[in-house]
């Protein structure tokens, strides 16, 4: 089994965003990352991360929920990327999820975890093939860790349905 996971860190002004493939075994594999910019998300830059999407070929895309602002119109705008995003994972057939951060956390650290605890445990992780992870912005931290907490979550729901399927049921 193989998920190819976009992780999504949605904002206002930077949304992050990471490419993470797994197998149903150890293997996790950031493939792709980066940040696309409030000013940047013109035709030419969603055109060129069409593309990545189109070639990486995702089966799932996870986004961290937003949660309420006091300010209705950053909710509003949350709202139009996580939009997008749905819609992309349609036009992709690719499962849609949303994660709240509590679950990234729990998945990827475990609870009480802090962003300095994100960045280590990202760098530990993918640290090797990927030494410029300790200088990214913490929307791309975010993405990965969203990205890793969905595998997380899949391989563990494998693991499961693949062990009860070999029982009986009396």
């Amino acid at each position: 089994m193989v998920w190819r996971v976009v992780g999504i860190d949605p904002g206002v002004r930077r949304t992050g965003y990471a490419f993470v493939e797994a197998d149903d075994k150890d293997g996790l594999r950031l493939k792709q990352w980066g940040v696309l910019k409030q000013v940047s998300r013109d035709a030419q830059v969603l055109g060129m991360f069409w593309r990545a999407l189109q070639s990486f070929g995702p089966t799932h895309f996870a986004v961290e929920k937003p949660y309420f602002h006091r300010n209705p119109g950053t909710l509003l705008q949350l709202s139009e990327v996580v939009g997008m995003v749905r819609a992309s994972a349609y036009l992709l057939s690719a499962e849609f999820v949303l994660l709240l951060p509590r679950e990234i956390y729990s998945w990827c650290l475990g609870r009480g975890s802090t962003r300095a605890d994100l960045r280590r445990w990202v760098a530990n992780t993918f640290g090797g093939a990927h030494a410029s992870l300790g200088d990214v912005p913490v929307d791309v931290l975010d993405a990965v860790a969203v990205g890793c907490a969905l595998v997380f979550s899949l391989r563990h729901e494998w693991a499961f349905n693949r062990s009860v399927a070999g029982k009986r049921v009396m």
